[in-house]
């Protein structure tokens, strides 16, 4: 995934409660900071998130607790799985 299909995957419409707080790629993965309006927000999220990885990429988002709305997310390149 390139920095620039963040953007898009970000802009839609269901994510409008959620606001990337930094982006960081590397050769292999990405690691994007969020913060989410509402724990309804992050459901919508969760429930779209793995879109970011692309057909053959992996994502995978760290949730802490129940009521955390800054997430973090972790985003293979294509053909990379997860370590």
């Amino acid at each position: 995934m390139k920095h620039e299909q963040f953007g898009a995957f970000f802009a839609r419409p269901a994510l409008a409660g959620t606001k990337v707080k930094a982006v960081d790629c590397r050769t292999t993965m990405c690691r994007i900071e969020l913060v989410l309006r509402s724990t309804a927000d992050r459901t919508r999220f969760v429930q779209e998130f793995s879109d970011l990885a692309g057909p053959t990429g992996m994502a995978f988002a760290h949730i802490e607790t129940a009521n955390d709305l800054e997430i973090a997310v972790y985003v293979t390149r294509d053909g990379v799985g997860l370590p």
